[in-house]
């Protein structure tokens, strides 16, 4: 038989739903999972400029160059480390902030 390919959504739990066509026998198969790079490129540029926007109507736009408030404090190299240790498991950074939120409580 033919491969099928498939497009599918993973869950926040990990799961796939998957209906396959009347014609695929029954038994085992093989399952290939291979993730899809979302093409942001196009439309970067608008997004980029609506944010700026945005940020100049909050008075809250970056417009020095300097990202850090003028009383930061450079990382020591153990944090440095432990933050590199955490963005190589692969996880998001939405994921690593929460991490992050929940040793403080």
């Amino acid at each position: 038989m033919q491969p099928i390919t498939l497009t599918a959504v993973v869950d926040e739990k990990r799961r796939i739903m998957i209906d396959l066509p009347e014609d695929v026998p029954t038994g085992k198969v093989k399952i290939t999972v291979e993730t899809i790079a979302e093409d942001v490129s196009s439309d970067f540029k608008t997004r980029r400029e609506q944010l700026i926007a945005k940020f100049n109507a909050a008075g809250i736009a970056v417009t020095n160059g300097k990202y850090a408030p003028p009383d930061a404090v450079p990382l020591s190299q153990e944090e440095r480390e432990r933050l590199w240790k955490k963005m190589a498991a692969g996880k998001t950074a939405l994921e690593l902030i929460d991490e992050e939120r929940e040793e403080r409580l």
